[in-house]
């Protein structure tokens, strides 16, 4: 009886583990916030760059932007960057790109020469 009794409790377990793990993927595949294909970052940050375009070719996401767009940062995370964070890339004739992969959500911040970070632009590849 003891036998039947743990292996009860195991089973039990292991059905709540699941729920939660399909739970939890469920919330990240399907995210409630409503995206906007406006790629415009706020002006009252003061920015004198716009990211004009996102989009994903050949599993890289491509950033186009204009004005005075120095740096790149994405992450898959919401957390702003730090101005001297390791995730800076330079932007090259207002193109940037990283290797992306497909259905994750992404985080892009751009920065000027004054070290002005932009609002996060949300893009789902």
């Amino acid at each position: 009886m003891n036998k039947q009794k743990s292996a009860s409790y195991m089973i039990i377990l292991g059905i709540i583990i699941i729920g939660i793990f399909t739970y939890v993927t469920v919330l990240n595949i399907f995210d409630d916030d409503v995206s906007s294909n406006l790629l415009f970052s706020k002006t009252e940050t003061g920015i004198n760059a716009t990211i004009e375009e996102v989009k994903t070719e050949n599993d890289k996401l491509i950033i186009t932007t204009s004005g005075d767009a120095q740096y790149s940062c994405i992450k898959t995370t919401k957390t702003p960057p730090k101005p001297n964070a390791l995730c800076w890339t330079k932007i090259e004739n207002n193109t940037t790109s990283t290797s992306t992969y497909t259905y994750k959500t992404y985080y892009i911040w751009i920065k000027d020469s004054n070290n002005i970070i932009s609002e996060a632009i949300k893009y789902t590849s």
